[in-house]
């Protein structure tokens, strides 16, 4: 049985994704162009953000990718957890302690959502008709808010229904949960046996269209990288090899999201290739992650101080974030919209927003998410401890 020791070279990963994430939905709310490429959206002379959504350059905000690359990583630790330890009890004690961690965070920030909505906090609606990105930003939570629902909603809907009406990134809990579940149970039944590689084949083919396909290729992953396969070690010797495939992958990842439906899309250099963005974001993502974790240039890139900090608070951030864009950001917005040229009210509500943010997620992370860990660890042992 060997140590699991901690990778904090993927706190980067997560950092860099989570920032991705936040800069989708900024970019959908007040320079809606980046997503759309249609030049009615826009806020720049020649559309410049048509311009960057449509190439490389929307990197910066290909949080659709980023999500699934935080789908990856969770079928990855579960698959290096196995494969170090072959210890099949910590799958199921994993499993139980997960639930946990996540539902109470997002239960404070349900609550905190209704709460704010209750008050007439969300401006969204009214922000997005003057930014002209009501298609993208305008519609959420513009209901009246039931404390009971949201409740329902943060304890078992999102993990089981893929409800997000409160907080609409906690679509992606459904996947991350259900899929943890999913990679748990193929490594308990066939995680110490050959048939796992059909297993993985069938189930990366039923699931070829959806989101489940990314917690499986992370454990593909991690069964790669922790079972001394003599031809993935010759591959990872091919550093050449493997920083092609990091930035190729790269590159795949920033296909237009919304590739499939715009003419400026076919027009362009993406348009010599399938719409097939799903695939194309959750195979890059394995190759990133293969790659990261082979390459020690770029573990040393993506380890220091400041990412492991950020990483600390990355739930938090993702949970409270589009609250904070449909509130204080909102707000902050019209307030100003008469008085600044829009360009510099962005990039001033853009370091407000990502400040308030970090507050908040900070004050979360300790008096709500680690409380949290604290208490599932608690009840995973006098579980467990009772079925052994």
């Amino acid at each position: 049985m060997k140590k699991v020791e901690r990778l904090n070279f993927l706190n980067g990963i997560k950092v860099l994704s989570f920032l991705c994430v936040f800069h989708v939905h900024f970019f959908n709310a007040f320079y809606p162009a980046i997503y759309s490429l249609n030049p009615v959206d826009s806020h720049t002379a020649g559309n410049i953000e048509a311009i960057i959504g449509c190439s490389p350059l929307n990197i910066i905000s290909a949080g659709k990718f980023t999500v699934r690359l935080f789908l990856i990583l969770s079928g990855f630790f579960i698959a290096r957890k196995y494969f170090l330890t072959g210890n099949e009890k910590s799958i199921g004690e994993g499993a139980f302690k997960k639930y946990f961690r996540l539902v109470v965070p997002i239960l404070f920030v349900n609550v905190l959502a209704a709460i704010l909505m209750y008050l007439g906090c969300y401006k969204n609606d009214e922000a997005a008709i003057a930014a002209n990105s009501v298609t993208f930003f305008g519609s959420y939570n513009q209901f009246q808010p039931n404390f009971f629902v949201a409740a329902k909603e943060a304890l078992w809907d999102c993990f089981f229904r893929e409800a997000n009406t409160y907080n609409g990134p906690l679509w992606f809990m459904y996947y991350e949960f259900m899929g943890s579940m999913l990679v748990s149970a193929i490594l308990v039944l066939f995680g110490k046996s050959k048939a796992r590689y059909l297993v993985y084949a069938v189930s990366a083919l039923l699931l070829a269209k959806g989101d489940f396909l990314a917690p499986i290729c992370g454990m593909v992953v991690g069964d790669l990288l922790y079972n001394d396969y003599k031809w993935v070690k010759k591959l990872q010797g091919k550093k050449w090899l493997l920083w092609v495939g990091f930035f190729a992958a790269l590159l795949i990842a920033t296909y237009p999201p919304i590739g499939e439906y715009s003419e400026v899309v076919k027009k362009s250099i993406y348009g010599l290739f399938p719409a097939k963005v799903l695939l194309y974001y959750i195979g890059a993502g394995a190759i990133v992650l293969f790659c990261v974790c082979s390459l020690e240039k770029l573990q040393k890139v993506l380890t220091n101080k400041v990412f492991d900090f950020f990483s600390e608070i990355s739930y938090c951030f993702y949970l409270i974030h589009f609250p904070v864009l449909c509130t204080v950001s909102s707000a902050f917005y019209l307030l100003l919209k008469d008085s600044l040229n829009y360009h510099l009210l962005a990039l001033i509500n853009y370091v407000l927003t990502i400040l308030v943010c970090t507050g908040l997620s900070w004050v979360m992370h300790k008096y709500v998410e680690k409380p949290a860990i604290k208490l599932a660890e608690t009840f995973t042992k006098k579980l467990f401890q009772k079925g052994a």
